[in-house]
C-alpha cells in the first residue's frame, strides 16, 4: 500500500492499469525460476550489500544530494537510497549499537540488511503465485526444460 501511494504521489495520478488495449502474444513464453536456498539468498544479499558500501554507495547518496537532489526525493529512490540519506542525516548510524539514550541502536547497514531481506521474500511470494512458472533448481534441468520446450 505504501508504495502505491509513492507511485501515485511520484505520477501525480493513479497509473492506468497496463492490461488494457492488450492483445493475446503470439508466442509461446518457458517461464523458469532459478530455486535458491533462503541461506544462500541471504548471503548472496549480504555480499552484494557489503560491494555497494565498498564502492561508494554512501558517497552516491551524499552526492546526489550535494546536486540539489532532496532527501525526500533520495528516500523515494528506493531502499538503499532510503537507509543512506536517513543515514547521512543523522537519523540513524550507520553500524548498529548503542544509541545516544543507551538503548540498542540498529544501524543504516542492518536496516538495509532486513529490508532487502523482507523485499525478496515478497518478490518470491509473489512470483510463486503465477503457475506458469517452473522452478528448476540445477542447471541441467534448466537446460533439459529449454531444450524440451524449443523442440
Amino acid at each position: 500500500l505504501i508504495r502505491a501511494i509513492e507511485i501515485c504521489q511520484a505520477l501525480g495520478s493513479v497509473p492506468k492499469p497496463k492490461t488494457q488495449n492488450l492483445k493475446p502474444s503470439p508466442y509461446e513464453f518457458l517461464q523458469i525460476g532459478i530455486k535458491t536456498e533462503k541461506e544462500n539468498l541471504h548471503l548472496k544479499i549480504k555480499k552484494r550489500l557489503d560491494e555497494r558500501f565498498e564502492l561508494g554507495m554512501i558517497n552516491e547518496v551524499k552526492r546526489l544530494h550535494l546536486d540539489g537532489v532532496s532527501w525526500e526525493r533520495l528516500e523515494g529512490f528506493g531502499l538503499e537510497y532510503r537507509r543512506i540519506a536517513e543515514y547521512l542525516q543523522g537519523k540513524i548510524p550507520l553500524e548498529s549499537g548503542m544509541s545516544a539514550k543507551g538503548g540498542c541502536a540498529s544501524g543504516a547497514k542492518e536496516k538495509l540488511y532486513f529490508d532487502i531481506v523482507h523485499y525478496a521474500k515478497r518478490q518470491m511470494t509473489w512470483f510463486q503465485k503465477d503457475k506458469r512458472i517452473i522452478w528448476l533448481k540445477e542447471y541441467e534441468e534448466i537446460e533439459n526444460a529449454v531444450s524440451d520446450f524449443i523442440k
